[in-house]
């Protein structure tokens, strides 16, 4: 089968960046709340009618990507056009945004075993931000 790019070149990238007010790239502890708050944002003007893949590595809390889909509904994106890909999920992040957003499609390699009360999945993989920006 050979690509001519015909599907590659109509995609577009929507770019939502958020953080969780405990921890900052380096994984230092900044406070308790896991609160996730939006730094970045670039939506195309035809997002409202695209299918959203929404990737999300991990899914601790659910707030962060609950949060996300939020955004994507305020700009008209339809709850059934979005499809979220994770690579790890905790059992009770995965209910909190699975209550929230009922609709959604959920793709994800791994549901973890628990969540601690600081936010960290058990068995896990460590803290994936600092793996990824080669920040630990």
């Amino acid at each position: 089968m050979k690509l001519d790019g015909t599907l590659a070149n109509r995609q577009r990238v929507i770019h939502l960046e958020l953080l969780t007010d405990n921890r900052g790239f380096t994984g230092k502890l900044h406070s308790q709340t896991l609160t996730p708050k939006f730094y970045y944002e670039s939506l195309p003007d035809s997002v409202a009618s695209s299918t959203v893949l929404l990737f999300e590595p991990m899914v601790a809390t659910g707030r962060s990507l609950s949060l996300a889909i939020d955004r994507l509904k305020d700009v008209g994106v339809q709850e059934t056009s979005i499809i979220s890909v994770n690579y790890l999920a905790s059992p009770q992040g995965l209910e909190f945004v699975q209550q929230r957003h009922p609709d959604c499609t959920y793709v994800i390699a791994s549901i973890e075993e628990a969540l601690t009360e600081n936010g960290y999945m058990l068995p896990g993989i460590g803290d994936f931000g600092d793996r990824f920006f080669s920040a630990g």
